[in-house]
């Protein structure tokens, strides 16, 4: 009877946890502040990279990560909500995400929650071709004792703010531009391979990165050396604000964004990745302390990235004993750190690499992990060339 009950318990906690794993949001149900303007929201489409949530929270005295989503996905929540809160008649339009993430940001004392987003509004022509009519990028944020409450009440803010500008605009007469979509992400991945050099500039999102063309030449960029070979841009806030960006190369090497895989909003560097193709290894050993606790955690890498959406294991659950770094998986979108437990993660996907690492007597070093990283990108890289090329 102990035991029965003691499997009971530990399958009640499981429930529990995983239901917490993401946390859902919705939308006051109210007319949104802003003039009709004879059209509707006829279809919504979410063109991220990576959507299975819309961005990341703090819970907790230990500022724990929670992974945040709408109750039916981004693009059928916003769709069925402006049905409900805007307009249900007039012109059928399109409206296009790119990017979409909510945050927060904590720095020293103050804390402050925000909203990043990529829309265009597009009508269809006679021959069906999406036209763009009106593009926002823009961010809404705002400060508090409980920043997390209020993030239903910015989303509706940036959707006011986006419709408004849309109602402001010649949206009616404009004959609009092209809007392509573009190839499938997995695709896009296939273009990656092993230890692959990008030109020179700052990727501002994964997009970018993956057509290796740099949003940011090079030129504007003021670099200077950070610690353990990893680079600050000293000028990042004059040239992209406060939007996010995904990575800088050199020429030669490339150079990650700390945001990308890590919680710590203190210091914005850029380390280098060691590896790439589908896995990216990226090393980086600043602000470790303590063993990792957790091989794996979802990150949000969205088209605008992946937007350059960003949630990460906090740099305090790994040090240098523990992983030589982090591996963000492109095809996934997700991120691990590297030791024992993310590469056993990560292989769940490769049966026969699996069995190989677990025969190896020393699996648990760095040398091991590392080569284990760039036998799957090379395994990788082929499957996908043969797949889709």
């Amino acid at each position: 009877m102990l035991r029965k009950n003691l499997f009971l318990v530990l399958a009640i906690l499981w429930a529990v946890c995983h239901a917490q794993a993401q946390q859902l949001i919705t939308l006051p149900e109210e007319p949104l502040p802003v003039r009709q303007d004879s059209f509707k929201i006829e279809t919504v489409i979410d063109l991220r990279h990576f959507r299975d949530h819309i961005g990341v929270i703090q819970k907790g005295l230990g500022n724990k990560k929670v992974e945040i989503n709408f109750p039916d996905g981004l693009a059928s929540y916003v769709d069925q909500y402006l049905e409900r809160n805007y307009s249900s008649t007039g012109e059928p339009l399109i409206l296009i995400i790119s990017d979409f993430w909510v945050g927060e940001e904590t720095k020293a004392l103050s804390e402050k929650g925000f909203v990043e987003a990529t829309m265009t509004l597009c009508r269809r022509d006679t021959t069906g071709q999406l036209r763009a009519l009106y593009t926002l990028s823009d961010r809404v944020q705002s400060g508090g004792m409980d920043v997390t409450a209020a993030h239903a009440n910015r989303i509706r803010q940036w959707l006011t703010l986006f419709l408004g500008n849309v109602t402001t605009s010649d949206w009616k007469k404009n004959p609009g531009e092209l809007y392509e979509i573009g190839v499938e992400l997995n695709a896009e991945v296939a273009s990656l391979h092993e230890m692959q050099t990008f030109p020179a500039g700052l990727y501002q999102n994964v997009g970018e990165l993956l057509k290796a063309k740099p949003g940011i030449a090079a030129e504007r960029l003021k670099i200077s050396d950070f610690q353990d070979h990893k680079i600050k841009i000293k000028n990042l806030v004059d040239v992209v604000g406060k939007k996010r960006v995904f990575a800088y190369s050199d020429g030669q090497q490339l150079y990650m964004s700390s945001a990308q895989y890590q919680s710590r909003q203190m210091v914005h560097y850029f380390a280098p990745v060691r590896e790439t193709g589908r896995f990216f290894l990226i090393e980086d050993y600043l602000g470790t302390q303590n063993p990792a606790s957790n091989g794996m955690m979802v990150v949000g890498i969205g088209g605008g990235l992946i937007g350059g959406a960003i949630a990460g294991l906090a740099a305090s659950q790994m040090n240098a004993n523990a992983g030589e770094g982090f591996i963000i998986d492109f095809k996934t979108g997700k991120t691990y750190v590297c030791n024992d437990k993310g590469i056993l993660e990560i292989l769940e996907e490769f049966t026969e690499a699996k069995e190989r690492y677990l025969g190896k007597k020393k699996r648990r070093s760095i040398a091991v992990w590392r080569s284990c990283i760039v036998y799957l990108n090379r395994l990788s890289y082929q499957k996908s060339a043969n797949e889709f090329h």
